[in-house]
């Protein structure tokens, strides 16, 4: 009798377990959005590149590798993210280098992510979550997860309950095929559209809806030890797989450069300081020559510095002449 109560009990024990399985899984595919993260992915899992591009929404704008490679002669892919902070990113290449380990990697810096504190949101989640399960993924859990919100790997869905709204789109998308192919015509929208080797082509807008929404000024005393901790990774880590490791900033509006010139000349001798240190090259193009770009408003669709399509590509094309 006792052997058969506790028959019973773990079957209602399993049957449970099951059952919160199912309801996990149902919410994540109903809740969870098709994410490009998830193509750029499956670009550095099937191809084989000498350059990646790895940073910020600033770098996933601003930098089309097509453009880039017709100067270099060489191939390269984009994985910036906006969202995206330096922890992610160094687990992100380690990935990368599990499955190809390119000549270079081009880190592309947004100061606002070195200054401010970091926080899980969407597009953490979707880093973590569209990586596949190795022995990369593992340590990305359980040395910056687990200890923070165990919740990415275990409940992602619960960081988009609020977005409860975009169900029907979700699923609309997921049962259309665009989910398994990888199509990419569905992240087209009227402000932007995904394309070739992870480059993101932003519309140009109005002026007057030209502005700040993130920005973040540079304040080398709130630069945060932990994102310097992983810095030292990172350069550690390419160093240990003799990848040459490049530091990029992207150029903002000459008018936001100038209102906050002080700011951005701080900024600049911090990452200068930085890449002597590891003996590493910066391109600061807020004060590198860019001869024939303009850099005023006209270029960006904000004042933060995300620059329009083809400002974009004529951009991508003065940074491969720096690269080649």
């Amino acid at each position: 009798m006792r052997n058969f109560r506790k028959r019973k009990t773990m079957l209602k024990l399993i049957i449970f377990l099951l059952a919160m399985l199912i309801i996990n899984s149902f919410l994540n595919s109903i809740f969870i959005p098709y994410s490009y993260v998830r193509v750029d992915y499956h670009n550095i899992e099937k191809n084989s590149y000498d350059m990646v591009f790895v940073g910020t929404s600033h770098g996933k704008c601003c930098i089309d590798p097509t453009a880039v490679d017709r100067v270099t002669g060489r191939k390269s892919v984009n994985m910036c993210l906006g969202g995206e902070y330096l922890s992610y990113t160094y687990y992100k290449v380690k990935e990368i280098c599990r499955h190809n380990i390119p000549k270079e990697i081009i880190y592309e810096i947004d100061g606002g992510y070195w200054t401010s504190e970091e926080y899980i949101g969407t597009d953490s989640c979707s880093v973590f979550r569209e990586m596949k399960w190795s022995g990369v993924k593992a340590e990305f859990f359980l040395e910056r997860l687990f200890d923070k919100d165990f919740r990415v790997a275990l409940f992602p869905w619960y960081l988009y309950r609020k977005e409860y709204k975009t169900i029907p789109q979700n699923i609309k998308t997921k049962l259309s095929g665009s989910y398994r192919k990888l199509e990419t015509d569905v992240f087209a929208n009227t402000s932007q559209e995904y394309r070739e080797n992870g480059f993101v082509y932003c519309y140009p807008v109005a002026d007057e809806s030209k502005g700040f929404q993130n920005f973040i000024q540079w304040d080398t005393k709130q630069v945060q030890s932990e994102t310097e901790d992983y810095f030292k990774k990172l350069a550690e880590f390419c160093n240990s797989k003799k990848i040459k490791l490049t530091l990029v900033i992207t150029p903002v509006p000459e008018t936001t450069r100038q209102l906050y010139e002080q700011a951005y000349q701080e900024q600049h001798k911090y990452f200068e300081k930085l890449a002597e240190s590891y003996k590493l090259r910066l391109l600061d193009f807020n004060y590198e020559a860019l001869d024939g770009f303009d850099k005023s408003l006209d270029s960006y669709v904000d004042c933060e510095g995300h620059m329009n399509g083809e400002a974009a590509i004529q951009f991508s094309r003065k940074l491969g002449e720096y690269l080649k």
